[in-house]
């Protein structure tokens, strides 16, 4: 929790909305929901999890990120996230997808948090992607680093959607296991 406080950069008081892609049996939702107590903690999950007690600022929902009809869904119910936290299958595919199609909804100057990206070194995990998850965030923040001029020339076989994610991020922080990413 100490990383996050300090690379989240929120105020624990701050109205925000705060969506955790795969909450599991919900200890960590809930502990995002005490943590922020002003902000409105979304979860989601193929399998909602049985909560004793859920509290006002806590809004759990059944789908799948994958699905464009679940961030639909989402897109409508909930306003645009200043913080994404994607802790669900830890499949690079899905790791990667995620912050496809999340990225644009996440609000400007927001955190994009993957975990688990420690799969990216064990078997079971890969799917479909050429490069892991950590592999992929490791050439973003490599082209970060270079001149614009660079940058573009680096370009051409990369996807529009990973062109643009590269001109919209400030910074990529690593810690065990995890990233964050921060949008300008």
């Amino acid at each position: 929790m100490v990383h996050y406080e300090y690379f989240l950069g929120v105020p624990r008081d701050a109205e925000f909305t705060f969506l955790e892609i795969g909450v599991f049996r919900g200890a960590s939702a809930l502990m995002w929901s005490d943590w922020f107590e002003n902000a409105q903690i979304v979860g989601l999950d193929l399998k909602l999890p049985k909560l004793k007690v859920t509290p006002p600022n806590l809004r759990l929902f059944t789908g799948d990120i994958t699905s464009p009809k679940t961030l639909a869904v989402l897109k409508k119910k909930i306003q645009a996230p200043l913080v994404i936290l994607d802790d669900a299958s830890h499949k690079w595919d899905d790791q990667i997808y995620g912050l496809q199609t999340l990225w644009p909804w996440l609000r400007s100057g927001g955190r994009y948090v993957v975990e688990d990206i420690h799969t990216s070194h064990m078997p079971g995990f890969s799917g479909t992607q050429v490069f892991s998850c950590a592999n992929f965030l490791s050439d973003i923040a490599s082209r970060l680093q270079m001149t614009e001029e660079a940058k573009l020339a680096s370009s051409p076989s990369s996807p529009p959607w990973v062109v643009r994610l590269i001109g919209e991020i400030s910074a990529i922080t690593f810690l065990q296991g995890s990233a964050i990413i921060f949008k300008k």
